[in-house]
């Protein structure tokens, strides 16, 4: 198998790669990883919560999937 061929089986089980599918630039919530911030912990407070929060009920972009009936 070439490397296309694993791109395209980790696209297909909807795996994302850092630095291809996102960046630094890019939020939790626009790249379908928002479940790995801990914005319901009230113990749990960092630098920038408020402005995920934001984002999170606002969200500039997000990764979709699509199926595509052949039929």
């Amino acid at each position: 198998m070439g490397l296309a061929a694993l791109d395209m089986v980790r696209i297909e089980a909807g795996l994302i790669f850092a630095g291809y599918d996102f960046s630094d630039q890019t939020d939790p919530f626009e790249a379908g990883i928002g479940f790995t911030v801990p914005l319901k912990s009230k113990t749990d407070d960092f630098i920038g919560r408020d402005a995920l929060i934001r984002r999170k009920e606002n969200p500039r972009d997000k990764f979709v999937g699509l199926e595509i009936d052949a039929a």
